[in-house]
């Protein structure tokens, strides 16, 4: 879930929601942190984006959505809102353009009181068992995962960040901008990671957002 996403390109769907990855992890690339938005992320968002939607409409058809009998989708007060009813369960929504270099952000909140759960962005997006998660915890805390064949491998574990807000209700705006190999990441218009990447951005693009041991999530 989410109130606002902004994209420069993206995304195609497939299958059902996939268990999600485990809550800390190893292997680490470089990684530069710390950092204010740089230049080139600002004059992005200075722009007319290629695709916006705030919801305002109450209309979510634009988006391709998995629910099942654990997720249900819902726009509420001019945001997607995810509701979930069961742990360890991962669910996106995707963005109906597909890009190859682009920056997309959104602004995403945990309004249950839970801490064990995550959001965050999905790139590089294949299929349902092939994907990239940029996911952010309810504990300031991201990190990176790549999903092959339905198998989770770390690209980046779990790093604590202060740009990252946390607690019930606390709204954070979360950037990916992907150029060629390099993904920087971004958190309230600050650059949190920059990672060198073997593949080159492609595929789709989506919102995600899921569960660990608690069950009772609702995102926006």
């Amino acid at each position: 879930a989410t109130s606002e996403a902004t994209v420069e390109p993206t995304a195609e769907p497939t299958e059902e929601a996939t268990p999600e990855p485990t809550e800390e992890a190893t292997p680490e690339p470089t990684a530069a942190t710390g950092t204010r938005s740089d230049p080139a992320i600002a004059a992005i968002q200075g722009q007319p984006p290629t695709f916006s939607d705030d919801f305002e409409d109450g209309d979510a058809g634009d988006w391709v959505n998995f629910p099942s009998d654990t997720v249900d989708y819902e726009i509420f007060d001019g945001g997607l809102e995810y509701v979930f009813s069961a742990p360890n369960v991962l669910t996106w929504s995707e963005l109906p353009v597909r890009p190859t270099n682009y920056y997309v952000e959104t602004d995403a909140a945990i309004v249950s009181d839970i801490v064990e759960a995550e959001y965050g962005i999905i790139f590089n997006y294949i299929d349902s068992q092939n994907f990239y998660l940029f996911a952010v915890n309810n504990t300031s805390r991201y990190s990176v995962w790549r999903l092959v064949n339905n198998g989770w491998e770390v690209v980046f574990d779990w790093s604590d960040s202060t740009a990252i807000l946390s607690g019930t209700d606390s709204t954070n705006r979360l950037g990916l901008l992907a150029q060629d190999t390099t993904i920087r990441l971004i958190a309230n218009d600050e650059v949190i990671a920059e990672i060198e990447n073997d593949e080159a951005a492609s595929g789709g693009v989506a919102l995600a957002a899921g569960t660990f041991e608690e069950s009772d999530l609702i995102m926006h």
